[in-house]
């Protein structure tokens, strides 16, 4: 192990912490894995507290939540629902601790948005969202890859938030890590 990484996963991880001067906070990146159908899969940890950097330019995303512990409050989640979804978020996959209060709240920011005022015109764009309580990451991974196309979305970018306290985080991200890159695929 090397910073809680596999070293049979080096190839398509890397572990950084860099300062994002528009967020003003430090980001932590955990990988990134190109699927061999190109789809691009960022991983990060975050606090409940922490803001989010996404990294895909406004381009629509799948944003996959695992929470690692209970320690995200309704601000918390509400605030992080929000910044995902103005980001260009369109599917939140919600697993792990409390993950359908998460479901639940990233609801209520959609429902709460001022759809006459958004981006795209008079109409916001759908936002989906499922919790998988009681599920395995490996499952929760199995259905962000395979089940979260719809409409016209058909999703090549795909943001994994691994959300908690520093030792929850730290106790589940190679396996979260593994779980996705089972999931995806990695190029060869």
């Amino acid at each position: 192990m090397k910073d809680g990484i596999d070293p049979d996963l080096l190839d398509c991880a890397f572990e950084i912490e860099w300062f994002d001067s528009q967020l003003g906070m430090y980001t932590r990146d955990v990988g990134e894995i190109i699927a061999s159908d190109g789809r691009r899969i960022v991983v990060r940890e975050l606090s409940a507290s922490d803001d989010i950097a996404t990294p895909f330019g406004g381009e629509s995303f799948v944003a996959v939540i695992w929470a690692a512990d209970g320690t995200a409050n309704e601000v918390d989640r509400m605030t992080t629902a929000r910044k995902l979804i103005d980001s260009g978020c369109r599917y939140m996959v919600c697993g792990g601790v409390n993950c359908e209060q998460w479901h639940d709240d990233a609801d209520l920011v959609w429902v709460n948005l001022d759809h006459q005022s958004a981006p795209a015109g008079p109409e916001m764009p759908m936002v989906m969202t499922t919790w998988h309580n009681g599920e395995l990451v490996e499952e929760v991974a199995s259905f962000a890859a395979d089940c979260t196309d719809f409409d016209e979305h058909d999703f090549r970018n795909y943001l994994i938030l691994i959300v908690g306290n520093e030792s929850a985080r730290l106790a589940c991200v190679d396996h979260v890590f593994r779980a996705i890159q089972s999931a995806f695929g990695t190029q060869q």
